[in-house]
């Protein structure tokens, strides 16, 4: 039974993904692709000096622009390749270590092309996963696509950054990948020391956390987070062990 996951989720071996990387490296010059322009719509609830754009070029390399504020977001995807798109808001230097994850669009090969494509937060998990795989020399579409966008939807509890990324990239690399390689990672009831109002994660869609008298409590993933308070810009990070022991440190 296990076999028959990884194979709906694999379309071929991580060596012959590497060599059909390789081989598209001598031959893609030698061939006319078409591409078509597209317009990104970007989240409309985010107004970011820029957004950065990373998306999938035909030979499975990554191209990248920047786009400012106001401006028309357009680029060149070509056709008969997933489309793969991320877009990062670049945020204030005064807000750091604060980032706002980035949205996105995956899109199977066999899927109609559109000339608009709606980037969501949602998917900006799979737009980034994908597009460091192929920085890393590995087409995404060694992946089944749309079983692997479906998976992180159904298995990251509401937010797939959640995910156990480490775990994911090693079984892929592994050539194991399977349902249950998309596993959240561990959390734990903590109670987080936070000045009184609203407190934002990095990743939109996700409920804010009101602290009341000065602490927060709740369940949270083990790790580092990052939290802002809109009403000033007031950043901080947090950092949760196994053991639901809390270090509380100021970001700005």
């Amino acid at each position: 039974m296990k076999r028959n996951f990884k194979l709906s989720f694999l379309l071929t071996s991580f060596r012959a993904a590497v060599v059909l990387f390789s081989s598209a490296a001598f031959i893609s010059c030698s061939f006319i692709r078409t591409s078509d322009e597209v317009q990104l719509i970007l989240p409309m609830d985010l107004e970011p000096e820029f957004w950065d754009i990373t998306w999938l070029s035909f030979d499975a390399s990554v191209l990248r622009k920047r786009v400012s504020r106001g401006s028309m977001a357009v680029i060149c995807l070509p056709r008969e390749v997933p489309v793969v798109v991320s877009a990062a808001p670049v945020m204030a230097e005064s807000l750091l270590p604060y980032r706002i994850k980035p949205a996105g669009c995956v899109v199977s090969a066999d899927e109609p092309g559109t000339p608009r494509i709606d980037l969501s937060w949602e998917q900006g998990f799979e737009a980034s996963f994908l597009l460091n795989l192929a920085a890393s020399g590995i087409p995404p579409d060694a992946v089944n696509i749309r079983r692997f966008v479906e998976t992180v939807e159904s298995r990251s509890n509401g937010n797939p950054w959640n995910l156990d990324i480490k775990r994911l990239s090693s079984d892929l690399l592994n050539g194991e990948l399977w349902v249950y390689s998309f596993r959240p990672v561990q959390t734990v009831d903590v109670s987080i020391p936070l000045p009184g109002g609203r407190w934002y994660s990095e990743y939109p869609p996700e409920k804010e956390m009101e602290s009341e008298s000065g602490f927060w409590s709740g369940e949270i993933t083990i790790g580092v987070h990052n939290f802002v308070r809109k009403a000033d810009g007031m950043v901080v990070s947090v950092s949760v062990d196994e053991r639901g022991e809390v270090v509380v440190f100021s970001g700005n």
